[in-house]
């Protein structure tokens, strides 16, 4: 007899897509887009494995669960969702589902998921709980692995590596680790190597224990923590500590630490969990930046980014990350109490350079942003079309003050103005009438 998937999804085109493919890989399978028939194939037993969307039309797949896991827990569900948050990664672990796949996803990682679901004979079901407090935003695909390791990890008993830039958010991702699982009661501690072996090891107990920035460790800190390490070591498993090890590099897929002990490193990584730098995220800026928005808005109206403002901040390069962006909104937000944050705003939030920076740097900063608003003078023209073309419109940015600058230089004299420029003064009495200047 063909193993039997119940399919509940409330798009029709996914929903076909697939039972296609599940059928044609040997499975049996019936679908709905409602939860109430969900409920009632399960409570005649139908089913061996159980596929389904959070959002079915307005109901929540998560109400539900509680009432199949109790009266079928060893029914496995997997759950797919295009709502790819944090918290919904979050809220599939502490429902005990089998699995949660965020979209879009490859039909293939579902059908292994179904595989696995099926061999084994009743899921591991973890009780975890999520901390309300804790935020981590995104729905961006290159967030959709850090989401799922925080899920998987929150509550294992094994060290951790937190891989990432400046900026992207290690700290919280420790904190999440800690806060959202079975591990939350337990103590939570820094490491400090000054500090004595055995006193950190009786404060720590079997919580968790953050070392942050290892590839910075000198050698005599390194052997501290290997003291520490070996000690846990010789400890019962229910009375050992975890290690949530946070380490800065610009490349968490090949991190090199030449001065990091080879055991150390083996010892700190059972598991890694690897942040993409803000560049790579690019769908989630504009989230992020209301959220912290609203975190430095003393009033209460909701304040939004304008589209040519956040077209400026995807074609900018973010080289502190998040934690860039964030110093970037909190200034935006003291200099402009407007509801809208507009292009101009953005613009002077993220190219103005202290009054002391030296003027060469100035003058490549300067260049920085008329490239950034080059892009988005494009970008913006091939999304609607304008009587006035893009290279026109550009060059009348830079011709008119330049003008306006070497007429004030000179008092002016427009021989004079135009011998600075280095054109003719026909052509600059020609500019002079048709940028309407004087």
């Amino acid at each position: 007899m063909k193993p039997k998937v119940i399919l509940a999804e409330d798009d029709e085109s996914i929903r076909f897509i697939i039972s296609k493919y599940l059928t044609r890989n040997g499975y049996a399978v019936q679908a709905t887009d409602n939860p109430e028939t969900l409920m009632k194939w399960i409570d005649t037993d139908e089913g061996d494995v159980v596929i389904s969307d959070v959002h079915l039309g307005i109901d929540d797949i998560f109400d539900f669960i509680p009432i199949v896991n109790e009266k079928r827990p060893e029914l496995p569900i997997i759950i797919i969702s295009a709502n790819s948050s944090v918290a919904t990664a979050l809220k599939s672990a502490n429902s005990g589902v089998f699995d949660y796949i965020p979209k879009p996803f490859d039909l293939k990682v579902l059908g292994q998921a179904v595989e696995r679901a099926l061999v084994q004979n009743k899921p591991m079901r973890i009780k975890r709980h999520a901390d309300p407090t804790a935020v981590m935003l995104g729905k961006s695909v290159a967030m959709q692995p850090v989401f799922r390791a925080i899920s998987d990890y929150t509550s294992a008993n094994i060290a951790i590596g937190i891989l990432g830039d400046v900026g992207t958010g290690k700290n919280l991702v420790a904190h999440m680790l800690h806060s959202s699982g079975r591990r939350k009661s337990r103590p939570y501690v820094t490491f400090h190597a000054e500090r004595d072996v055995q006193e950190l090891a009786l404060d720590l107990g079997n919580g968790d224990l953050l070392v942050d920035n290892i590839q910075d460790f000198t050698p005599q800190e390194q052997r501290s923590l290997s003291i520490l390490l070996a000690q846990n070591e010789q400890r019962e498993t229910s009375e050992q500590f975890r290690v949530l090890t946070i380490i800065s590099t610009p490349d968490p897929d090949t991190p090199h630490f030449p001065n990091l002990r080879t055991d150390l490193h083996h010892l700190l990584m059972a598991a890694r969990v690897k942040l993409p730098r803000l560049q790579d995220r690019l769908d989630d800026i504009e989230s992020l930046g209301v959220h912290f928005l609203e975190e430095y808005t003393q009033a209460h109206h909701a304040r939004k980014i304008a589209e040519p403002a956040l077209d400026v901040m995807k074609n900018y390069h973010w080289p502190g990350n998040i934690r860039e962006l964030k110093n970037i909104m909190q200034m935006v937000t003291l200099q402009y109490p407007d509801k809208m944050i507009e292009e101009n705003m953005m613009m002077r939030a993220l190219y103005t350079l202290p009054q002391d920076e030296k003027h060469d740097t100035d003058f490549v900063e300067n260049k920085d942003m008329i490239t950034v608003a080059c892009q988005t003078l494009l970008q913006r023209r091939r999304q609607k079309a304008s009587a006035i073309t893009p290279y026109v419109e550009a060059l009348s940015w830079v011709e008119k003050p330049l003008i306006t600058e070497a007429l004030r230089i000179t008092k002016g004299n427009q021989l004079q103005a135009a011998k600075l420029l280095g054109i003719h003064r026909n052509t600059l009495r020609t500019k002079l009438k048709s940028l309407n200047i004087l």
